[in-house]
């Protein structure tokens, strides 16, 4: 009551501070809105539909990855992680493969970009998927949380080194 409409007895109580920021916004506005649009490992084009790509230990998987900011208000930067999973789900079972952010994105647009994943030699052999997130840490307030996850459509199976047939080259 800055302007001393309502009749208080006491306008002392009338202010106070906050330690964490707070963001105001209008009305109408929505925020920002991340929405993973596509994952895909390029590493398995060029392999025939209903078969499972094998992956050695060891070894790189080169991903695609698009994100979309569906909301009203541009991002400054864009935080994603990627993950390794036996299922479709995060959970604290995955394995971080990849961390970063990249650059802005404008209201209604999207950013693609690829990632390199190493895969850990000590990983278990066995069926994975890859997980993106965008927006990991929940930095960013957005309009919809529950938009920012994507699963690769192929899964594909780690194997130890030496049991993928296919071209051995050997350096003599």
């Amino acid at each position: 009551d800055d302007q001393a409409q309502v009749g208080e007895g006491d306008r002392e109580d009338n202010l106070a501070f906050s330690a964490v920021p707070l963001r105001i916004r209008g009305v109408n506005d929505a925020g920002p809105d991340f929405s993973l649009c596509g994952l895909s490992v390029t590493s398995f084009e060029g392999i025939e539909g209903g078969q499972r790509p094998l992956i050695p230990l060891g070894e790189q998987l080169r991903a695609e990855v698009c994100i979309a900011n569906l909301g009203d208000r541009p991002v400054i930067e864009t935080p994603y992680a990627i993950y390794l999973s036996e299922d479709a789900g995060l959970d604290e079972g995955d394995l971080l493969l990849a961390r970063g952010v990249e650059q802005a994105i404008g209201t209604e647009d999207r950013l693609n970009f690829e990632a390199l994943l190493d895969i850990p030699i000590e990983t278990p052999p066995g069926v994975y998927r890859l997980l993106a997130i965008a927006d990991p840490e929940e930095s960013v307030l957005e309009r919809r949380e529950d938009n920012n996850l994507r699963v690769s459509p192929v899964p594909f199976e780690l194997v130890e080194p030496g049991e993928v047939e296919g071209v051995d080259l050997v350096v003599t």
